[in-house]
């Protein structure tokens, strides 16, 4: 979300597995006091235009696994071109559930 704030980037859906993050994203629960990544979320969104939160089921966000799985085995890198073929083939699964 930092990333998007930096580049001034608007109109975006946010999509995540972690329900309980979206409640709260979205005031429907409250976060712990000790939950200061959700409670920094939702202060970064507040500063992001039209930026949208939902809730997909985890079959549905195999993507952003296999980033977080690439970025812990590879570090963290920004790819403009050419995409890694492991996040390739996670977004042609995707494809059927947009």
């Amino acid at each position: 979300m930092l990333w998007a704030e930096h580049r001034q980037l608007k109109n975006l859906i946010i999509e995540m597995d972690a329900e309980s993050v979206v409640r709260c994203v979205h005031g429907a629960a409250k976060p712990d006091a000790t939950d200061e990544l959700i409670i920094d979320c939702i202060e970064v969104l507040a500063r992001l235009e039209n930026t949208s939160v939902i809730f997909v089921k985890r079959d549905c966000n195999t993507v952003a696994h296999s980033l977080v799985s690439l970025a812990l085995s590879a570090g963290c890198k920004l790819w403009e071109a050419n995409v890694p073929d492991q996040i390739m083939a996670a977004v042609c699964k995707d494809l059927p559930f947009i």
